[in-house]
């Protein structure tokens, strides 16, 4: 299912799939009473999305599968990513923003055929202030792994 809610009234939970990201198996949990989500690991901090491809993750959907959660969940005034203090919808935006610049760059580079370290000393974090560059690397490897399949 896309969609499930547990409970009712101020207990009411509710949980949407959108597609793979981290894993095949992301779920966004929201307590509509206190406009919270809880994004996991599709939202765990600002660096490239660790795509835990031996259990369905793919940085090749990541930015598809943000911008659905986006799209469809609303009255949200906080969110809680998977590794990191509580951020705000507007994070969650720039989050999928740079998945899917990084996902854009790391195919262009395929095509170029540049190496992964080449790919990823090219990438421009500096367009994402705020955020690190210690995952960079392993998110365009997924990239191309997934890619050359």
């Amino acid at each position: 299912k896309e969609k499930m809610s547990l409970g009712s009234g101020a207990e009411k939970i509710d949980l949407y799939y959108f597609g793979a990201a981290h894993t095949s198996g992301d779920t966004f949990v929201v307590f509509p009473a206190l406009r919270i989500l809880h994004t996991g690991d599709a939202f765990a901090w600002k660096d490239g999305p660790l795509c835990d491809r031996n259990n369905g993750g793919s940085c090749v959907s990541f930015p598809r599968t943000l911008q659905k959660a986006i799209a469809d969940i609303k009255n949200i005034d906080t969110v809680i990513p998977g590794h990191s203090p509580m951020q705000t919808p507007k994070d969650l935006q720039d989050y999928q923003t740079f998945t899917a610049a990084l996902l854009s760059h790391a195919i262009d580079a395929m095509k170029a055929g540049k190496s992964v370290d080449e790919a990823t000393a090219s990438f421009k974090i500096d367009a994402f202030p705020g955020y690190k560059n210690e995952r960079v690397k392993g998110s365009i490897q997924a990239v191309y792994d997934e890619l050359k399949k």
